[in-house]
């Protein structure tokens, strides 16, 4: 029987089976509509990958199924459920539309083996699945007969080297693909002889989990992307592996991927996808049908935008009956023949008179059977999103005339780019391209005629020294002074433009106080005009080259308050397309903005200052912000006084003008005194301690600032006494003040790591209350993250993805499958997380006795 024939017949089967199914409570089948499948790692959890509307990786829970784990994940085409297998206990499932699971039992898979990646051929006839040694590469490819009543498997040796995470069968050439996490590559996998091609490597930034493909054949893949901070989804070519990021999204925990290509979809592409009011497109309808069966009396109806006007349909191989009844508007094909395989045909519409704007549409295939959702909307191929419309952007300019004025540097050249207006243009040099290149000035003009619209289009080009290429920076040497002192102001002029510059001019006027005194450097020329205010300078007549030079002022500080004086300086008369000012800007910040200079001293003949000294303790009278020259009370001549006792300090201040004097009151401040009894204390990890100090104040209420080195360990960081739970050994260190004096202590916390972790080696389930669990008990914090109990020989007889320390009901009753397992020696092994966050695994035997 071909493979055509076969499908024929299993789709027939498979509308029986979903009448039975019906009246009988069994499974019931998906619609195939080309959706894509993910099992969750972690989650146990049965999903459907979905695009929000942020362009987002999203997904839609269907159901999960806690302490089952589904991997080799494949969508069968004659039933229309999914199959896939435990990977470590090998059981086949049956998942249906709801995600409930049927329990097929184990196939009879070689032991030992995790069978991950798998699909279902496109006959539906068998599930196909790699096994391997759990990282240790991939040894054998089994083929499960889903068509035998005891789904029997027959194995091929696999030892290719990889280390395959999912496989795909391609809907079109029925080549099954797969992705080698040891090569980073996808590989062709030849089912008769079990040979390998692999495809090249996928860049580093990403990694792929599952692949699936769509009706028309695309192969799409979902992992990570940059190097794994974001979900990504991407189109793979299938002749070089080649992975493109379409978009990203949350990080998804992917165990297996399985799509549905089995079904018809469509998709409509626009040519071209930009237009102009009063033009003509084609809409191309592209239909897929891999269901292996010829589907009669389809119906296609497409409401195009309003505006839009359908001309005509020039090919059609699908037969039926173009609606002449509808509006212009719509298109409506009936009494449609979609046979298996991929169609096209194009119809020709007319864009209207109508505004700028996305004019998007959908198209919709009706009277499809129920197995593939009755309908199936078209797709845009040109996004991401899933079954969403596609769009013509209609490009129309409402002003009869646009004038631009533009620059155009010396040197260089500038593209004058028209394509929006239109496919109708003629510019005043002949040239009928959308795009001019322009390398000198002048005025270009062209008429766009597009549709119903005609544009008058203008550049006027000034061809020019580009603007902004003459700049002025101002610095101080130095750049902080005391009043009565002088300075230079030094002023960098570059003049970028390539072109020598005359008859600019150089104005400044300094703050109140100050007095221009000099021009000490002057490599630009000119006359000073002697008119100006003598805290003022004018300039008039300077000449620039291209380059940068600098212009040196002196300029003296007058008998002025302490504080900042800013100064910004003006270069003047230049050529009006450049700007005819610049105004001086100050390098040392990143804003422009003015030169800021620091004026120092007292702000007073005298100034009175109160300071506070601690018992054994000192503190630093610091001068330096006062002036240069210091002389003490005790004739002291350094900035900074170190005093250890109480009293009154003089500084005299020799700077500025005249002399000033700051007046220090040094007072004895508050005591207070911190200590802690046990300079150690040993605890056991999940333990806590009360750390209590003794404290002695003899001023306001004390503040305790606590230290915590390994954060939110402490219950308080400013309680006097908080409560300590590290996870780890630590200093805690703590400061007491009553805001004149502080002082601080510390102390040691030891903590225990071991773990006491207590399992029996014999338990009695016989029912009589006494040693009927086996389970795990400890004084620790922790969670058993799984437990599972093995018979010698590797088979499962109890697990449990989740129980609790100390808690004998939770653990193993004896029992499997639902009888009493007979008196012998069990394996068991659980992974623990304990409060420190950190995992470990523990083994042993125990002994059942009955």
């Amino acid at each position: 029987m071909s493979v055509l024939n076969f499908m024929k017949a299993a789709f027939s089967f498979q509308m029986v089976l979903s009448l039975f199914c019906w009246t009988a409570n069994c499974q019931a089948p998906f619609s195939c509509e080309g959706q894509v499948f993910m099992v969750l790692n972690g989650s146990d959890e049965l999903v459907e990958l979905q695009i929000n509307a942020n362009q987002s990786v999203d997904n839609n829970t269907i159901n999960d199924f806690p302490g089952v784990q589904i991997d080799a994940l494949g969508f069968r085409s004659t039933d229309n459920f999914l199959y896939g297998l435990d990977p470590a206990n090998h059981n086949l499932y049956k998942l249906d539309a709801d995600g409930t699971l049927e329990d097929l039992g184990n196939p009879g898979l070689q032991g030992g083996l995790y069978y991950f990646a798998g699909d279902v051929t496109p006959d539906g006839h068998f599930l196909v699945a790699i096994g391997s040694a759990g990282g240790g590469g991939d040894l054998v490819l089994v083929k499960i007969d889903l068509e035998d009543p005891n789904y029997a498997a027959e194995s091929f040796n696999f030892n290719s080297g990889t280390d395959i995470s999912d496989i795909a069968f391609d809907p079109v050439t029925g080549n099954l693909y797969g992705y080698d996490t040891n090569d980073r590559s996808m590989v062709l996998i030849n089912l008769t002889s079990g040979s390998v091609t692999s495809f090249q490597v996928t860049k580093p930034e990403n990694e792929i989990m599952g692949i699936y493909f769509d009706a028309f054949g695309n192969m799409f893949a979902i992992g990570t992307t940059i190097f794994g901070v974001v979900a990504g989804l991407f189109t793979v070519d299938k002749s070089t592996g080649e992975e493109t990021m379409r978009t990203t999204g949350p990080v998804i925990n992917v165990a297996d991927v399985a799509s549905c290509p089995w079904g018809v979809e469509i998709n409509i592409v626009a040519d071209p996808e930009v237009t102009f009011p009063c033009s003509e497109i084609t809409y191309t309808y592209n239909i897929a049908n891999r269901s292996g069966e010829t589907w009669t009396g389809i119906e296609l109806e497409h409401e195009l935008p309003q505006g839009f006007t359908i001309l005509g349909i020039s090919q059609n191989p699908f037969g039926g009956i173009v609606d002449t009844s509808t509006p212009p508007s719509i298109f409506r094909m009936k009494d449609m023949s979609i046979t298996p395989g991929v169609k096209s045909f194009p119809i020709q519409v007319e864009v209207g008179d109508i505004a700028g704007d996305n004019y998007p549409s959908q198209a919709i295939l009706k009277n499809l059977p129920e197995s593939l959702g009755n309908t199936s909307l078209s797709d845009n191929p040109g996004s991401i999103f899933f079954n969403d419309p596609t769009s013509v952007k209609v490009n129309r300019i409402e002003e009869d005339s646009l004038f631009y004025n533009q620059l155009l540097c010396i040197g260089e050249t500038m593209l004058l780019d028209v394509g929006n207006l239109g496919n109708n243009l003629l510019w005043n040099n002949g040239t009928t391209e959308p795009q001019l290149i322009v390398s000198e000035g002048g005025v270009y003009t062209l008429d766009a005629v597009s549709g119903c619209q005609t544009v008058f289009v203008s550049y006027d080009i000034t061809y020019a020294s580009c603007p902004f290429t003459i700049e002025m920076f101002h610095s101080l040497i130095p750049d902080s002074i005391f009043a009565c002192n002088t300075l230079i102001y030094r002023f960098y002029i570059q003049n970028d433009t390539g072109i020598k510059r005359e008859g600019f001019g150089f104005v400044d006027t300094l703050p109140e106080g100050f007095l221009f005194l000099d021009v000490v450097r002057n490599p630009f020329g000119g006359t000073v005009k002697t008119s100006f205010p003598s805290n003022g300078i004018y300039i008039k007549g300077m000449t620039m080259n291209p380059g940068i030079d600098s212009i040196d002022l002196l300029v003296e500080v007058g008998d002025v308050d302490p504080g900042v004086y800013k100064n910004r300086a003006e270069i003047i008369d230049l050529p009006l397309l450049l700007g005819p000012v610049r105004l001086s800007d100050d390098p040392q910040t990143f804003a422009f903005d003015s030169t800021a200079l620091q004026v120092l001293g007292v702000g007073a003949d005298s100034l009175y200052l109160e300071k506070v000294v601690c018992r054994e303790n000192s503190i630093l009278l610091d001068g330096r912000q006062y002036g240069n020259s210091y002389l003490w009370g005790d004739g002291s001549t350094e900035a900074q006084l170190v005093v250890v006792e109480p009293g009154e300090y003089t500084l005299t201040i020799l700077d500025g003008c005249e002399p000033s004097y700051v007046f220090y009151t040094v007072t004895e401040g508050a005591r207070v005194e911190v200590s802690i009894p046990q300079a150690t204390i040993e605890i056991h990890q999940g333990e806590s301690s009360v750390l209590s100090p003794l404290v002695l104040n003899q001023g306001g209420t004390p503040d305790f600032e606590w230290a915590d080195p390994l954060g939110n360990s402490l219950s308080c960081l400013s309680c006097p006494s908080p409560v300590a739970m590290p996870l780890s050994s630590t200093i805690y260190s703590v400061i007491v003040s009553n805001e004149e004096c502080v002082d601080s202590a510390s102390v040691v916390l030891v903590v225990e790591e071991s773990r006491r972790v207590y399992a029996p080696n014999v338990f009695s389930p016989n029912g009589d209350g006494i040693n009927d669990y086996f389970y795990l008990q400890s004084p620790d914090n922790g969670e058993i993250l799984s437990l599972t109990i093995t018979d010698r020989w590797g088979s499962q007889l109890f697990h449990s993805a989740s129980s609790f320390l100390n808690d004998a009901q939770s653990g193993w009753d004896g029992q499997s499958r639902g009888q009493n397992s007979d008196s012998g020696v069990f394996l068991w092994r659980a992974e623990m997380e304990f409060i420190d966050g950190k995992r470990e695994l523990f083994f042993g035997e125990v002994a059942v006795l009955k």
